[in-house]
């Protein structure tokens, strides 16, 4: 797989984005609002314990598949870790949305939606409000049938 970066207003501020959102065994999604003002990031912990985030973009199989970093990308206020077909390993996931930061002095609040989605069906949907620190952190449990 390939990793691609293009810019979206200028170099100074980055998407990158893998496999066109192609159907994936596992897709965590993080979509949220006031891009803007406020960065929101997805974290996964895989079942052998390797946390993929935007510091970590692969691990056990797992790719970091969108990742929005700057205000300048409002149209990006999506992230995405994937796994393809037959890669997945089985066992307890655990995931978490961490407040990175707001452009503003004062924090500033989001609202998200974070998906698990298993074999192109949404199997778990989250939603809230994050104004600073971490959401709860979510369990999912996947059996590869393979």
């Amino acid at each position: 797989m390939m990793l691609q970066y293009s810019c979206n207003h200028n170099d100074e501020f980055d998407i990158f984005s893998t496999n066109n959102n192609e159907d994936g065994e596992i897709r965590f999604t993080l979509d949220f609002t006031n891009a803007e003002n406020v960065d929101l990031d997805l974290y996964v912990q895989t079942p052998n314990g390797s946390i993929i985030f935007y510091g970590n973009l692969a691990d056990d199989g797992g790719i970091m598949e969108t990742e929005c970093l700057g205000k300048e990308c409002l149209s990006a206020s999506h992230e995405s870790i994937f796994w393809t077909k037959a890669t997945a390993p089985s066992g307890v996931y655990k995931y978490w949305i961490e407040y990175y930061g707001s452009e503003k002095s004062e924090n500033v609040s989001a609202d998200y939606a974070l998906k698990v989605i298993t074999n192109s069906q949404v199997t778990t949907t989250k939603t809230g409000r994050l104004k600073n620190g971490i959401s709860p952190t979510w369990s999912f449990e996947f059996k590869n049938e393979r």
